[in-house]
């Protein structure tokens, strides 16, 4: 197609698959398309993973008789978040989402969690900090040629002056979503050797997702005007459980 192909190259990766006959038919006996997979992009992602535990007494502090208390950290740093599209496009994604780039790729994320255990190692309480850093839409970062006008690979958007938001006036998608913070708490109890309560709260204050133009990235990343994979959709979430063995 024109699209695909804009000077009708007949050398492209694609078009060496189709085999013509004198004719120009690709139906005949020796006129045919070659069909086979191959790796036409690459995804590369480059970074640090890394976790911290640690695990106290409060006697060590001057609260004997208080139990102990424990904290685990895991965190991802991204130093590089590149694809490599067929035709050698490179979309360099790190800390960017969109239209270009998909679902948003954050730079940092990281869970903290501190753990309060009783004395006698029967109840537990924890609190979870979760955190996204902050992301840019890529039509911004990909372009960056004119203060007026932010273009993607494809297209480009205007930039009233004075509008608060990139795209067709104001009503356009926020250029960058802010970091985001959620905090879980939630606790067990070891009633005896074979029965065990549990309950919690994730998002304890409740906070929302961002929202997003729906065009301002592909249909399959977005739903309900969000990106539920990657931020939390459901609000607070109040939760209890128990397991009985026998």
């Amino acid at each position: 197609s024109t699209a695909a192909n804009p000077t009708q190259n007949p050398n492209t990766l694609a078009c060496s698959y189709i085999h013509r006959d004198i004719l120009g038919s690709i139906t005949s006996t020796d006129g045919y398309v070659y069909s086979a997979e191959a790796n036409v992009s690459r995804d590369q992602v480059k970074g640090f993973d890394f976790e911290a535990n640690y695990q106290s007494d409060l006697g060590n502090f001057g609260m004997t008789g208080w139990g102990s208390i424990g904290m685990n950290f895991q965190g991802t740093l991204a130093q590089k978040n590149l694809f490599v599209e067929a035709d050698g496009t490179e979309l360099k994604c790190n800390g960017l989402y969109g239209l270009n780039c998909g679902e948003p790729q954050n730079k940092f994320k990281s869970n903290l969690r501190l753990t309060w255990y009783s004395p006698s190692d029967d109840i537990s309480l924890s609190l979870r900090w979760r955190h996204l850093s902050s992301v840019q839409n890529d039509l911004i970062t990909e372009s960056g040629r004119n203060t007026g006008t932010y273009c993607g690979y494809n297209f480009c958007y205007n930039l009233p002056t004075g509008a608060p938001y990139f795209g067709q006036g104001a009503g356009g998608p926020s250029p960058t979503i802010p970091s985001y913070n959620y905090f879980d708490l939630s606790g067990t109890w070891s009633v005896t050797d074979g029965v065990e309560l549990r309950a919690g709260v994730s998002n304890i204050f409740n906070k929302n997702p961002p929202l997003v133009d729906n065009n301002s990235a592909p249909a399959s990343d977005i739903n309900g005007n969000t990106f539920p994979n990657t931020y939390d959709a459901l609000g607070r979430v109040i939760f209890v459980g128990g397991t009985v063995k026998f």
